[in-house]
């Protein structure tokens, strides 16, 4: 043999020997390089010049071990077994045998195996979120890819310097969702996922927390690529004084598995959240090097989280607009209070199962409840529906449902369209048109909506006070009594603004309601195109004469106007002031009681009214108000 290969020799036996002392010391992937540089040095020995075959047999055996070490090391540091089980594959046959058990040996230890095992009941192996699921956020969502995604699926671009994040944090209010997104970047990183809290690493035994702590990153580090989730960490890693030396223990601990992470480029990303940031130990704090606010919802997003909470296939009567009203009146509501808030209102209707004793089918063949105490028909079981449209600039159309027959009619329908479909999607009756005078904002439909019904049209009336009213087959007379399925509906003529008008009180057993057109505003009444100031005065009288607790319907929005105008006839008027602090867009419905009380056209029997107008006689009183409101 010659000096040259003798030499090579010995190279491969030094480099073989550091190979084994990495490998026991589980510095694996020291230990594959050595393996590959060990079998190098023994192949240019067997190249280099002439060499009996009795070494060569032994040689090429330990080049062929060395690779297959290497190799195997090389898979494991990928797919991430036990690191005890590569110490006890190694090529010198010791590792961890029977004659050198360790304490890390998961089969000599049985209270770790435990330990593992509980992990193995946290990995969430399906998390089924993904960031589509996950309602507004968007700047969340942008930096947690940046953060996440992309070193993943662009691991080449994060070499050197630039090193993706090995910890991050979400803090913000509670209920906002920082779990949700958590679950969402395992899935659209397609990684493993554990979550933890700190009841499942902490223990009563001493010790056996920090084992906790370790054993969860040595699960992680099996199972990478992995996301561990660390629910409320400020619970676990909060900050330390002279009591909790059970928990500076964890702390240190945490800490000391934290930078290993960071490290040795693991594949492990932690995530934690917590709603108090400022109360985590200023260390971990630091070890999150990239921290992510998450915020409470914004309108719009309040409003996707409503509708999607109350369910797509869940029945409701709740209109598009209404789904912002709903997100502008919970302002600081997180997405779990919303999310209350819609279990809540899906149970209410639930609840007068416990007082039903009997059971019905509707004309759907469904089972409804029949309820007899007379508070819970009040309060959950109203017989008489009323839902208001708007049309063209200011008009109001209204959709009147007796919910125990489901048949409904319509008042004034202006622009009909929004109407039939709602009755078409709810499976209503139309049987009736309530038209309360002739003019073109308010009859001006009558036609299109019966056209838009199809087949349905031959049965359904249209009613009014007006023999030229559009589409008119049921003229009515004063005091004339009509059904809505078990509703009960009166014709009150009240002729002046036109010669035929009509307003409609609708009852059921619990409330009535008055649809006045153009005779009855809020604050205000019509003008006298057809008719006279006794005239207005008698109808605004007969509709005194209704209970105070009848609700208002009118037919246009004029109660802003209408009330600065009332308060120039009555500006002491306390109940006045009282509504124009109160209005809101939508004033509808008022009460015939709170007319009575600031509505300067049904007050001209009061002396304050009649001091303003100069007027003492009820009829001159209503036609100097008229006058005055027609220049105001």
């Amino acid at each position: 043999m010659s000096s040259g290969q003798s030499d090579y020799i010995q190279k491969g036996i030094k480099s073989a020997e550091q190979a084994t002392a990495e490998d026991k010391a589980h510095n694996y992937e020291a230990a594959a390089q050595h393996y590959m540089t060990a079998a190098d040095w023994l192949m240019q020995a067997m190249k280099y010049g002439a060499m009996n075959p009795q070494m060569k047999q032994t040689i090429r055996p330990k080049i062929e071990s060395y690779v297959k070490r290497a190799e195997e090391i090389k898979e494991i540091l990928k797919h991430g077994p036990s690191k005890k089980k590569a110490v006890a594959d190694a090529p010198n046959g010791r590792g961890n045998s029977k004659d050198n058990k360790g304490d890390d040996d998961d089969n000599g230890d049985p209270e770790r195996k435990r330990m593992m095992q509980k992990f193995e009941g946290a990995i969430v192996s399906d998390p089924k979120v993904t960031f589509n699921d996950v309602i507004g956020l968007e700047q969340a969502k942008e930096a947690l890819k940046e953060a996440v995604i992309l070193p993943v699926k662009f691991p080449q671009l994060f070499q050197g310097k630039r090193k993706p994040w090995a910890g991050i944090l979400l803090y913000g209010p509670p209920g906002t969702g920082k779990s949700y997104l958590a679950k969402a970047i395992a899935t659209e990183c397609k990684s493993t996922f554990i979550s933890v809290s700190s009841s499942d690493l902490l223990s009563k035994w001493l010790g056996e927390s920090e084992k906790g702590v370790k054993g969860l990153f040595e699960l992680a580090r099996e199972r990478q690529p992995c996301i561990v989730f660390i629910d409320e960490i400020d619970a676990l890693c909060g900050q330390r004084n002279d009591t909790d030396f059970e928990l500076r223990r964890v702390k240190t601990e945490f800490l000391v598995q934290m930078q290993g992470a960071v490290t040795d480029n693991s594949g492990v990303l932690l995530i934690a959240a917590t709603s108090v940031p400022w109360a985590l130990d200023t260390s971990i704090r630091r070890c999150f090097e990239k921290r992510i606010f998450i915020p409470l919802p914004g309108v719009n997003e309040r409003a996707a989280m409503f509708k999607t909470h109350l369910g797509v296939n869940t029945y409701h009567t709740i209109k598009e607009h209404e789904w912002m009203q709903l997100a502008q009146k919970s302002e600081h509501y997180s997405g779990a209070d919303i999310a209350v808030v819609c279990r809540e209102a899906l149970l209410r209707p639930i609840r007068r199962l416990g007082s039903a004793t009997y059971f019905k089918r509707d004309s759907k063949k469904k089972l409804k409840p029949v309820i007899f105490s007379s508070l819970v028909n009040k309060f959950y079981y109203r017989t008489m529906k009323i839902r208001h449209f708007n049309a063209l600039q200011d008009n109001y159309m209204y959709l009147i449902t007796d919910d125990k027959t489901t048949e409904c009619a319509v008042v004034d329908p202006a622009e009909p369209k929004e109407l039939v479909e709602t009755i078409k999607k709810e499976g209503l009756k139309l049987t009736t048109i309530l038209t309360t005078h002739h003019h073109y904002d308010h009859a001006g439909g009558n036609n299109q909506m019966l056209e838009l019904m199809g087949t349905a049209k031959s049965q359904i009336k249209v009613v009014g006070g007006d023999r030229s009213l559009q589409g008119l087959t049921h003229p009515v007379k004063d005091n004339e009594k009509l059904q809505i399925g078990e509703l009960e509906v009166t014709c009150l003529l009240t002729p002046c603004h036109t010669a035929g008008h009509v307003c409609y009180v609708v009852k059921d057993k619990n409330e009535q309601a008055v649809f006045t057109g153009d005779t009855l505003f809020i604050g205000g009444c019509g003008k006298f195109f057809e008719g006279t100031a006794a005239q207005m005065q008698s109808s605004l009288q007969k509709l005194a004469s209704l209970d105070p607790k009848t609700l208002v319907y009118c037919g246009h929005e004029y109660t802003k106007k209408n009330l600065e105008f009332a308060a120039t006839v009555e500006p002491d008027n306390q109940d006045l002031k009282a509504k124009q602090a109160s209005l809101k867009s939508v004033t509808i419905p008022s009460t015939i009681g709170d007319e009575l009380k600031f509505n300067p056209f049904m007050r001209t029997n009061q002396q304050s009214v009649q001091a303003s107008t100069g007027k003492s006689d009820p009829i001159e009183c209503m036609a100097e108000l008229r006058e005055r409101k027609n220049k105001f």
